[in-house]
């Protein structure tokens, strides 16, 4: 089973990667189950971010204005994920912006993933929801500022570990990578 990957999250303006933006990616790279590297900054979307997206994550357009630009930022990005394989809750999501992002800049963005809540849905079909907050107070993982990008991936790497520790056993094809169809 895998043991160094990138677990990843983003925040965005809105769920279309075709013409909403990242504000704010959250990275930790983990080798043999240690965070051993972190990557966490906020984005200026060079649009303005709705009510809803404030509400949710906290992130006030005012804190983007001197930001970087996705497009300046993208090749630091893919940089520190490198060859590793990428880890999310609903992980589709995230790489849809992130390979959007490099499109944009004729960048190549193929990846294998691992998607927590994949794995979720498979090894816990009872559970009322497979949320990251309720599966995080579920495993009593600290999950202290629900909605931001570092927060989601280090508490995703976290699941990860525990999901993989209790269910790689019996499911030891969830917890290897797939390709992004």
């Amino acid at each position: 089973m895998i043991d160094s990957y990138i677990a990843l999250d983003l925040e965005t303006t809105g769920l279309n990667p075709a013409y909403d933006r990242i504000i704010e990616i959250g990275m930790a790279k983990v080798e043999q189950g240690n965070v051993a590297a972190t990557y966490s900054t906020l984005i200026n979307p060079g649009i303005t971010v709705g009510e809803r997206v404030v509400e949710l994550t906290g992130i006030h357009n005012n804190e983007l204005t001197d930001k970087p630009r996705i497009e300046d930022e993208i090749r630091n990005i893919l940089d520190f994920i490198g060859d590793y394989p990428i880890l999310g809750h609903n992980i589709i999501f995230d790489y849809s912006f992130l390979k959007q992002g490099a499109i944009d800049l004729k960048l190549d963005f193929d990846k294998k993933g691992m998607d927590t809540l994949k794995i979720a849905r498979k090894v816990l079909p009872d559970l009322e929801s497979r949320a990251l907050d309720y599966l995080c107070t579920y495993y009593g993982i600290k999950d202290e500022n629900h909605h931001r990008a570092f927060n989601d991936a280090e508490v995703t790497a976290k699941l990860f570990e525990i999901l993989m520790e209790q269910y790689g056993g019996k499911y030891p094809e969830m917890f290897e990578p797939f390709d992004f169809k």
